[in-house]
């Protein structure tokens, strides 16, 4: 996972990651560590016209057997923790919805 920015009124992703890859199966123990198997699925609201941002929700998923999965309320905390914390020097904030999707806060 990467920060989140929001510039002047635009989202700024500084990547995205992989919902899919060829990793799958090679141990190591990065799977382990950083959760690789962890992903996200962008979904923002733009002001039609101009552009301008006006909210983002993420909805975390678990890539097992080269198919997605809806992730348990352990790992969802987890990515939003995470993705609070390296996103906060960008002046942004993830939070849990209670829909069980991660929501953008600037």
């Amino acid at each position: 996972m990467r920060p989140i920015e929001v510039y002047r009124d635009r989202l700024i992703l500084y990547g995205c990651g992989d919902s899919l890859d060829d990793y799958e199966g090679i141990d190591g123990h990065a799977i382990h560590a950083y959760r690789s198997d962890l992903c996200l699925m962008y979904f923002p609201t733009l002001e039609s016209g101009s552009g301008r941002l006006l909210g983002l929700l993420m909805v975390p998923l678990q890539a097992r057997r080269f198919r997605l999965a809806s992730v348990g309320e352990e790992d969802m905390l987890r990515l939003g923790e995470m993705l609070s914390r390296i996103s906060r020097p960008f002046g942004c904030d993830v939070v849990v919805e209670p829909t069980g999707h991660l929501a953008l806060r600037w």
